[in-house]
C-alpha cells in the first residue's frame, strides 16, 4: 500500500572521522527515504526504540565500550532525521502512531498498519 517501514537500524562507532559519524549515518537514512519517495512510496514508518543492551541487530558483536543510546537521545536523532526531510522536502508532514492512530479513543487496534512478515 506504498508504504515503507524502517526497523533495526544499527551502526558501530568504527567511522572514521569521527566529527562526520551523525552526519553520515543521518544522510543514509534521508537518502533511502528519499529514494522510496522517488518509487512513489507515500509513508514511511520508523521503528525507534533502542535496543536492549546486547542485542545485535544487523552488526554482528557491537565493541563493548560502544553506549547504547536512551529513547530521549534516539528520539532526538531520528527527530533531526526527519527535519531534515521536511527542508528538504522529501517528506511533507512527521506524526507519530499514538497520534496518528491511537489518541482518538474510538478507534480501535484495526486501524493500525499491518506488515506482513514482521514480528
Amino acid at each position: 500500500q506504498r508504504r515503507v517501514y524502517v526497523s533495526y537500524l544499527d551502526s558501530v562507532h568504527y567511522f572514521r572521522p569521527r566529527p562526520y559519524r551523525t552526519l553520515v549515518y543521518q544522510e543514509i537514512i534521508i537518502s533511502y527515504l528519499e529514494y522510496v519517495k522517488n518509487r512513489g512510496f507515500h509513508t514511511a514508518h520508523i521503528w525507534a526504540c533502542p535496543p536492549l543492551k546486547g542485542d545485535d541487530y544487523i552488526l554482528y558483536c557491537h565493541p563493548v565500550q560502544q553506549k547504547t543510546p536512551k529513547d530521549d537521545m534516539l528520539r532526538k536523532w531520528y527527530q533531526s532525521v526527519l527535519n531534515t526531510c521536511v527542508e528538504r522536502g522529501i517528506a511533507h508532514s512527521i506524526s507519530d502512531l499514538y497520534s496518528e492512530f491511537l489518541a482518538n479513543h474510538v478507534d480501535d487496534a484495526t486501524i493500525l498498519p499491518y506488515f506482513e512478515g514482521f514480528a
